[in-house]
């Protein structure tokens, strides 16, 4: 590189890179320093994105004892900062800076990157390898930031960022490798953020962020986390797909849920909830969100935590829900039996709902026959007749107190017992398919 031809800031950069010092080039202006006014900057202020490739390829002198790296403040970089495939052995440290185009380190391995409070129109870093942290604190990315299949030692942090332009992705990171990735405290996507099959070891926080996609928001397909959370600063506006995804614990608030959740396939170890004990009716509402319908592996996730929280009444909600959101999906026969099994055991988690219906039967029953006697039936020994052991004998399906067979009512009398016979064996079905039903799950 023809060092004569160096500008002055480009000589400041090169002159401090061999001892990892800060090229500052900052007026000391808050507002003329701000890299949305870099239309009104000298040209003094400016770096040849070459330059900055230059030193990080080997370009320039070493000092025993020192650690170079390129530190630059309120610079604005013109040209390609290209650095695709290259091996980069130093630190690119960027505050309060413009790039005119987007850095393009695909496939590159490198240290340390931070592009801090600066403006960007985008960033590659498809395949890039960074052994350090990838950082964008408060920075204004205008376009799309690309780290598919990327592989970050560190972590990533985009707190405090502004990521996309509305018009379509804001973030890619399919396949994404890091040790955590915090879109939080202030971070804004405007546009869909993909994290499909990333693998996360820590944290990935979208917490206090502003999540604005249309028609989706967040697309964590298949993804892999040990902790997720979705606390956002306003309601996610778009879909949130979390379809086989798995996260150790999910930190969510019903408030900030989108219309449209993808939880099929979805699981997870815990919740964390503000009260402690995650109300279950809220997350009846959660699992209910799927835009595709019915599904049941949801509910069977859900139960799944609620049983190991010890938690067996919640249990039994949500197995209740979903018969019945399942019951929506079925023909008219079996919605009408779904109602049945419904109203009588509550899909055979409610037994007790057979209980109630026996006691008021046999309750109208006595009273109506105490009132009406039966008469009795000529032909045989007739015992005798007692209004409730009448009732409870047409009411079990196979008599066993003989009452049924010794007395015989008339008018609207026989027309209550021929019920009570028919109520009898829709209880007695009931509780049979009901048991069998749970028997089988579990």
């Amino acid at each position: 590189m023809d060092l004569d031809a160096l500008s002055k800031a480009e000589r400041m950069l090169w002159v401090a890179f061999p001892r990892g010092e800060w090229a500052d080039l900052r007026s000391g202006d808050v507002d003329m320093d701000d890299p949305a006014n870099t239309d009104c900057w000298e040209p003094e202020r400016m770096v040849r994105a070459e330059v900055i490739a230059g030193l990080l390829l080997g370009a320039g002198d070493l000092e025993p004892g020192r650690v170079p790296a390129v530190r630059l403040r309120g610079v604005r970089i013109t040209g390609s900062l290209d650095l695709m495939g290259a091996v980069i052995s130093h630190a690119l440290v960027l505050e309060g800076c413009r790039l005119d185009q987007p850095p393009r380190l695909a496939e590159a391995t490198t240290k340390t990157v931070r592009i801090v409070e600066s403006h960007l129109p985008g960033f590659n870093g498809v395949r890039m390898r960074a052994e350090g942290i990838l950082s964008f604190y408060c920075s204004v990315i205008n376009g799309r930031l690309r780290l598919n299949w990327a592989q970050v030692a560190g972590e990533i942090s985009l707190r405090g960022a502004q990521a996309g332009d509305g018009t379509g992705e804001a973030i890619t990171a399919t396949g994404l490798t890091v040790d955590g990735m915090h879109c939080d405290i202030g971070f804004t996507a405007r546009g869909l953020v993909t994290l499909t099959g990333a693998r996360i070891a820590g944290r990935l926080s979208f917490q206090d962020g502003v999540l604005l996609g249309t028609p989706a928001a967040l697309q964590l397909d298949r993804l892999q986390a040990s902790e997720l959370s979705l606390r956002t600063a306003a309601p996610i506006t778009g879909s949130l797909y979390l379809a086989h995804a798995h996260v150790g614990i999910l930190e969510d608030d019903p408030a900030l849920w989108p219309a449209d959740i993808s939880l099929n396939g979805f699981t997870y170890d815990s919740i964390r909830h503000r009260t402690g004990r995650v109300p279950v009716t809220e997350r009846l509402d959660w699992v209910s969100r799927s835009p595709l319908g019915y599904q049941p592996h949801p509910y069977e996730q859900l139960a799944s935590y609620y049983r190991r929280a010890g938690h067996d009444d919640d249990v039994r909600r949500v197995l209740l829900a979903k018969q019945r959101h399942r019951r929506t999906t079925l023909s008219a026969p079996g919605r009408i039996t779904g109602r049945l099994l419904d109203a009588t055991v509550g899909y055979g988690y409610r037994p007790w709902l057979a209980a109630i219906w026996l006691a008021l039967l046999l309750a109208l029953g006595t009273t109506v026959y105490a009132i009406h006697h039966p008469h009795a039936l000529t032909g045989g020994p007739v015992p005798p007749f007692n209004p409730f052991t009448y009732t409870l004998d047409l009411l079990i399906p196979i008599g066993a107190f003989g009452l049924r067979t010794a007395y015989a009512s008339t008018g609207a009398a026989q027309w209550l017992a021929d019920a009570l016979i028919a109520a009898g064996w829709i209880l007695a079905t009931a509780v049979i398919a009901g048991i069998t039903r749970t028997v089988g799950r579990n």
